[in-house]
């Protein structure tokens, strides 16, 4: 029998740039994963609320340029320049979620970027903090620290060569306020 996985969608609303990971590896080591280059962090769906009606949001890592060795250890590559597109040419339901996450700000700018094929992945870890930043428009910009409670943790895989971090599973939505463990 065929397993059948959610098809990702192609175009996402991103949550902001992401800065670093807080990771427990399968050996029960902690690490904590910075970005240098920030990669974006955007998601599928947004909830009202956390409260655990309607879909889970699922999140994804893009544009980032970096490798996590077998070791659990991640290794910044050399960046390339951010390929920026118009943001007309963004659907109006992904830029109506953009909004929503953001307070009602406008997106500026639309970036295009490559994410490698799957293939098989491995398993690195579970999840246990996210920090980003993202721009409010009350706020401006504003870091986030989210640490996630042990049952909502999200597993962390990424392809073969280690260049795409892939998160399965956890109890997050995203709401109006961010990123959200939903209530049991």
């Amino acid at each position: 029998m065929k397993r059948r996985t959610r098809k990702r969608p192609a175009e996402l609303p991103g949550m902001g740039d992401l800065i670093s990971l807080t990771v427990e590896l399968e050996n029960g080591k902690r690490v904590v994963w910075r970005f240098r280059e920030r990669p974006i962090l955007s998601f599928d769906y947004v909830s009202r609320d956390a409260s655990g009606k309607g879909r889970q949001a699922r999140l994804f890592v893009h544009c980032g340029r970096y490798r996590i060795t077998d070791a659990g250890k991640c290794v910044a590559l050399p960046t390339p320049k951010r390929r920026t597109v118009p943001v007309g040419s963004v659907s109006k339901r992904t830029r109506a979620q953009f909004e929503v996450t953001h307070g009602g700000l406008a997106a500026k700018h639309a970036v295009r970027c490559s994410v490698p094929v799957a293939g098989r992945k491995r398993f690195v870890g579970w999840c246990e903090q996210l920090d980003y930043r993202a721009d409010k428009k009350k706020h401006g910009r504003v870091q986030y620290y989210h640490p996630v409670s042990r049952s909502c943790q999200q597993e962390i895989w990424v392809n073969q060569a280690g260049t795409q971090i892939y998160f399965r599973g956890g109890r997050l939505t995203v709401t109006p306020h961010g990123i959200e463990d939903l209530d049991d």
